[in-house]
């Protein structure tokens, strides 16, 4: 999947390629440039997209993602990943002058940029949850101009606002490893609304934005209505990735979600199914078995010690807003040959829209109830990370609190929930889409509209224990009803069953590992990033940072010299150690 920097301002020839290729080097096929009195534009392509940019003689449009097409004469709903699809758009948006009314036609990730090139005017318009993020800013030395871009540190670099660091935007990041809507760690670039459309002008913007979309809560009364409707959005939504397809790809794990898009792949189609680990653990025996009895063709990608040492390569194409080590392809995508595939399906979200996994958990009920919990309570946000000023972090606490009070007003008994889902910048793992999509044709199911929707308006209670998602999913779930996923559950079976269900399997596992000599080593997907930072190359990298060269040694308390604060990162969280690690490196790096 593709990015691109526009100004509205025209820039000389060869500029915005020269910093788009600073940053996307490794994943860009081309870089493709525009000029007119509009302005400038620079579209870096990917190997597997399907032309990002359009230009005829009425207009350019720019495509990112390659979301559902619905109801266009001659096709059927799949990805825009043709060029007769891509033409469609193309019409649709110069029609519509990317308006909202487009966004009714596209389902799933996507952001576009309509330029008509005789008005010299401008539209920006965004997906329902801003899984493609876009950032603006206006030049330091021209106020009265837009720079518009898919990677925050570029439009940084193209309004010169490289220098202009938040530091609280900064100390955000370190705690949280995400850096609170709509701010960026630039003073002066900020992020464009999710599910919003917006026009720009010769006088800049002709209007606030028009948003057609909300996660509002809903009214919903009964659960096996709202199962009925999931079940049927979700096979609709494999269906349509599978549309006119031999083969596809799949990332398959050892848990439930992956494993109900297998099970909703018409058995028609080839699929070849890959997970990554260190070692041939339980997780991949997991996913190995549930691909024998799908039929499934199963590829293992292994990961090298140093798999997540590789900031330099994978940091620089994410930018300053997400932490790259949930970038977990980088690399294998290559030897794996994902980035050949026609579509590779992944199970990710699931867990966050589904099954209520962020949401706040009160005391247990004995009794079940449809309503949401009243007077849910919101516990007080907390930022911390040793040695970092106070002054800071308790500005880091305002900031998200006040996001909060934003999203209460959509949904005053979820906040605690939706407060890291929307948008979707504020999900810490949310590089998993960012980076995969400029890896390869990746393809998310569980964030289709229809499922975005049922997500939004059922009640926390019934995501809770995965009831709903259970009810939904089940038919999916039957092939493989006698195998347990990585968190020793049986996905097939309620909450109920697998009480008695899953002790059993815990405590086989446990004397499995113990006889075979496996125990303590990771049986999960992900490596212990405790271990990661705890080698002599991480501190080596860490030892090494230019930290009196940036803006980020003002972060710390006063006094700390270089050896003090060493010993107070050395307390901090893995993610936090890394995090802080990326954004100094990509600080060096940008300012360069």
């Amino acid at each position: 999947m593709s990015d691109f920097l526009y100004s509205s301002r025209p820039r000389p020839q060869g500029e915005l390629r020269t910093i788009l290729n600073s940053f996307l080097e490794s994943v860009s096929a081309s870089i493709i440039e525009e000029h007119g009195p509009w302005g400038s534009l620079a579209v870096a392509a990917c190997p597997h997209d399907v032309q990002p940019l359009v230009a005829d003689e009425n207009g350019i449009t720019v495509l990112l993602g390659w979301p559902v097409l619905h109801g266009t004469a001659g096709f059927t709903a799949a990805p825009v990943l043709d060029p007769g699809r891509r033409k469609a758009v193309h019409e649709l948006l110069l029609e519509t002058r990317g308006a909202t009314t487009a966004a009714s036609r596209l389902d799933g990730p996507f952001a576009t940029l309509t330029i008509d090139r005789t008005a010299a005017v401008a539209d920006v318009l965004t997906d329902r949850m801003g899984f493609i993020p876009l950032f603006h800013a206006s030049p330091k030395d021209d106020e009265s101009a837009l720079v518009l871009g898919s990677h925050v540190d570029a439009v940084a670099v193209a309004s010169a606002r490289v220098g202009d660091i938040d530091l609280v935007s900064a100390a955000d990041f370190t705690v949280h490893s995400t850096i609170t809507y709509p701010r960026t760690l630039y003073d002066g670039v900020v992020q464009f609304p999710p599910a919003s459309a917006r026009r720009w002008n010769r006088s800049g913007w002709e209007s606030p934005e028009q948003t057609y979309w909300f996660p509002m809560e809903q009214p919903t009364r009964y659960a096996g209505r709202a199962a009925r409707a999931l079940r049927g959005a979700f096979r609709a939504a494999v269906q349509r990735g599978c549309e006119g397809r031999e083969g596809v790809g799949l990332l398959l794990s050892g848990g439930e979600d992956s494993r109900a898009v297998l099970g909703a792949i018409p058995r028609s189609v080839r699929v070849d199914a890959f997970i990554f680990g260190d070692w041939e653990n339980r997780e991949f025996r997991i996913a190995r078995r549930i691909a024998e009895i799908y039929g499934a063709h199963l590829h293992f990608g292994q990961r090298q010690a140093d798999h997540y040492l590789a900031y330099e390569l994978v940091a620089p194409m994410l930018g300053t807003q997400h932490r790259y080590t949930d970038v977990h392809g980088y690399g294998l995508h290559r030897s794996l040959r994902l980035d050949e595939l026609p579509i590779v399906f992944d199970g990710y979200l699931s867990d966050s829209l589904l099954k209520a996994n962020y949401a706040h958990r009160p005391k247990r009920r004995l009794v079940r109830r449809a309503s949401p919990l009243e007077g849910e309570r919101h516990p007080p946000i907390i930022a911390n990370a040793a040695g970092l000023r106070e002054d800071l972090l308790r500005e880091v606490e305002r900031r998200r609190d006040a996001h909060r009070d934003l999203i209460r007003r959509m949904r005053p008994f979820s906040a605690a929930e939706w407060l890291v889902l929307w948008p979707f910048s504020m999900r810490a793992t949310g590089s998993n889409i960012h980076g995969s999509r400029r890896l390869f044709r990746s393809y998310e199911p569980y964030v289709s509209n229809e499922i975005l929707e049922i997500a939004a308006a059922v009640p926390q209670l019934w995501k809770r224990e995965r009831l709903l998602f259970h009810r939904a999913m089940r038919p999916f779930l039957a092939p493989s009803w006698f195998v347990p996923h990585g968190r020793s559950k049986y996905p097939y079976f309620g909450p109920i069953a697998n009480v008695p269900l899953g002790l059993g399997v815990k405590w086989a596992r446990m004397l499995r590992d113990r006889l075979a000599g496996e125990r303590g080593r990771v049986q999960g997907p992900w490596p212990e990033l405790s271990q990661l930072v705890a080698t002599p190359a991480m501190h080596s990298r860490r030892s090494a940072m230019a930290l009196e060269e940036t803006p980020f040694a003002e972060l710390f308390q006063p006094g700390l010299d270089p050896r003090k604060r060493q010993e107070a990162q050395s307390r901090w969280t893995p993610e936090q150690q890394l995090g802080f690690l990326q954004m100094v490196h990509l600080y060096h790096r940008t300012a360069a």
